[in-house]
């Protein structure tokens, strides 16, 4: 399947490259269509897909030449036949890496049903009409805000910092705040999930328990 996708089926250890890049993500798809349309042989290893974490974003408006917007999945798309029509070369690495996993309890029992660790099309499908929660506070996050906003009844973003300022970009924090069906939690986390657990064909409801965080020197506990 790899080879078919364009992705070498193993790294041949006896060829030497002028170049190998650790990671196709928009930084690495980018060096190889430079260091390839020079005539470098380039080598890109990736865990998983080209993309990167930024592949699984519904929406990227601050890339460079999208004004309108692209989604992580077509970016990575033209990306990747770029530096393929100059002549770089793909290699799945299964060095193991995973996406950290959210430690709230209770939170397995919902795994495929209620809770998704992206947003994409399916999601909003989903849960359209429906009350949800995104969980972070940096510019993935912010996408997915955006994106739910269009198709859901309600987004409540719950954040653990004190405001999205220290790690969301400036035009996604005035985005979210335009949507009129978009609630900013911060110094909030989740501490609980109840329900009734995966459902039949449809999405599984639960209650979320919040938590504030406590103020930094306030000794608020």
């Amino acid at each position: 399947m790899a080879e078919q996708f364009g992705f070498a089926g193993a790294v041949d250890g006896s060829s030497v490259h002028d170049l190998v890049i650790v990671g196709a993500g928009p930084a690495g798809l980018a060096a190889a269509v430079y260091a390839a349309s020079e005539g470098l042989d380039v080598l890109v290893l990736e865990t998983n897909a080209p993309g990167g974490q930024a592949g699984t974003s519904s929406r990227i408006e601050n890339y460079l030449g999208f004004s309108a917007g692209i989604s992580g999945k077509l970016l990575a798309a033209r990306a990747f036949t770029q530096a393929n029509k100059f002549g770089a070369k793909f290699a799945v690495a299964p060095s193991g890496v995973r996406y950290r996993r959210s430690d709230i309890p209770g939170v397995e029992r919902f795994q495929g049903t209620s809770v998704s660790h992206a947003a994409t099309y399916l999601e909003a499908q989903l849960c359209g009409g429906e009350e949800v929660a995104v969980v972070g506070g940096a510019n993935s996050a912010g996408q997915a805000v955006v994106f739910l906003a269009r198709t859901v009844r309600h987004v409540h973003m719950l954040v653990r910092g004190a405001s999205l300022a220290e790690s969301m970009s400036r035009y996604l924090i005035r985005c979210i705040e335009e949507l009129p069906n978009v609630t900013v939690r911060t110094r909030t986390r989740i501490v609980a999930l109840e329900g009734t657990g995966p459902g039949r064909g449809a999405l599984a409801p639960f209650a979320v328990t919040l938590r504030p965080r406590p103020h930094r020197g306030t000794g608020v506990r």
